[in-house]
């Protein structure tokens, strides 16, 4: 997990840098036309996903506490809660992938908790990382390992279908 966190902080901090250095001189060219500027401020821009997932996290935890008190929030809410099918089509994703799990003892429901609150562990790391990128906060290089002091040696796991 160390290295994958080590990893994840170097691409997303390398992004968030390339970001502030690049974005300036992509607008101020002439020669680059109006679809090329808005599509490579998108790719420039990618590693501010886990930015944006933290702000819209904690502004959904907010607003549902508000809505008691403040019932014009009420249509914030409901509309937000469209954007919950994201999370439907990760669920049926990923049951996909369980049911070819050639170790059934493993259930689902553990399983897809576990990775959400991993991806979410990730995001608020790789916000770090981005906030560190955009105000050029410097950090030395630090090359993951791919295995711990057992010498256990990592590998993602993947899943045969057939």
């Amino acid at each position: 997990m160390s290295a994958l966190r080590s990893q994840q902080f170097r691409w997303n901090k390398g992004g968030a840098e390339n970001f502030v250095k690049l974005l300036p001189s992509l607008w101020k060219n002439k020669q680059v036309s109006w679809q090329n500027k808005i599509q490579g401020t998108l790719h420039l821009g990618g590693s501010t996903l886990f930015a944006v997932l933290w702000l819209l996290t904690i502004c959904n935890i907010l607003l549902v506490f508000l809505k008691p008190l403040v019932p014009a929030i009420a249509p914030i809410l409901q509309f937000s809660s469209f954007f919950s099918v994201t999370t439907l089509l990760y669920a049926f994703c990923y049951a996909q992938m369980y049911r070819c799990d050639p170790q059934p003892r493993r259930s689902f429901l553990s399983l897809f908790v576990m990775f959400s609150v991993m991806f979410l562990g990730l995001s608020w790391y790789n916000t770090g990382a981005v906030w560190q990128g955009w105000r050029g906060i410097k950090t030395p290089f630090a090359h993951p390992k791919s295995s711990d002091s057992t010498g256990y040696v990592f590998t993602v796991p993947y899943f045969y279908c057939i």
